[in-house]
């Protein structure tokens, strides 16, 4: 059974936590790619951009719904939402756009595994890091199709 280290792209695209949401913007439409993992001076995988945050970054924001009541507000949406679109919305850092809960794999896991977690978490790559949290390469859905035609 073939595993991510054998499939991964090796050479990934990557941003810095300080890079302008501009820039990063401009590089995915330039190279046609659609999320680079976040890392820092050492290499360390911090959070991911994918094109659903940039969506969100160029979305207007919708003011959440909201009632008075005995001269207070109360709110109908939830609030700790809002926070984070509008976060994202405002954002003019990589830290402050990438989405920091990532789903990432290790070297030896395995193409059927890979498989299983992008289907089950709806993803369309996982970054391969080691036991440092190091980014060593990605699987994207591309990479699996060509692992399967390879057989």
């Amino acid at each position: 059974m073939k595993t991510a280290k054998q499939i991964m792209t090796k050479r990934v695209h990557t941003a810095s936590p300080n890079e302008s949401v501009e820039k990063i913007i401009n590089r995915m439409a330039k190279e046609g790619i659609t999320g680079l993992p976040v890392i820092n001076k050492t290499g360390r995988l911090l959070g991911i951009i994918t094109e659903g945050d940039i969506a969100k970054h160029k979305h207007n924001p919708h003011t959440p719904r909201a009632i008075s009541l005995l001269g207070g507000l109360i709110y109908l949406e939830n609030p700790e939402d809002f926070n984070e679109e509008l976060k994202k919305i405002c954002a003019q850092k990589a830290k402050d756009l990438m989405t920091t809960d990532v789903t990432a794999i290790e070297p030896n896991t395995t193409l059927e595994e890979i498989i299983g977690i992008m289907q089950e978490k709806k993803l369309s790559r996982l970054p391969v890091i080691d036991k440092n949290s190091h980014l060593k390469g990605i699987v994207t859905r591309t990479d699996i199709v060509r692992a399967l035609g390879k057989k």
